[in-house]
């Protein structure tokens, strides 16, 4: 069995916050910057829209005047 702590750490290609927002204009998909890297986003149903709006709808209100938000 190989040991993996021997292997050389992963080399990333950071990225500026500006050079991230320029790629961005024109993605055809969602990113997410963090960190200098960029992460694809997936995309969310229209049923799992639904089912969040609800829920934090009811969460909302559960909170309501209690000092805390959603």
């Amino acid at each position: 069995m190989e040991n993996i702590l021997n292997e050389p750490a992963l080399k990333y290609n950071n990225i500026s916050e500006e050079e991230y927002l320029e790629q961005e204009k024109a993605a055809n998909e969602k990113n997410e910057y963090y960190q200098g890297e960029i992460f694809a986003m997936s995309g969310a149903s229209k049923e799992h829209n639904e089912i969040f709006s609800n829920l934090f709808g009811e969460i909302a209100q559960q909170l309501k005047g209690k000092g805390c938000k959603p």
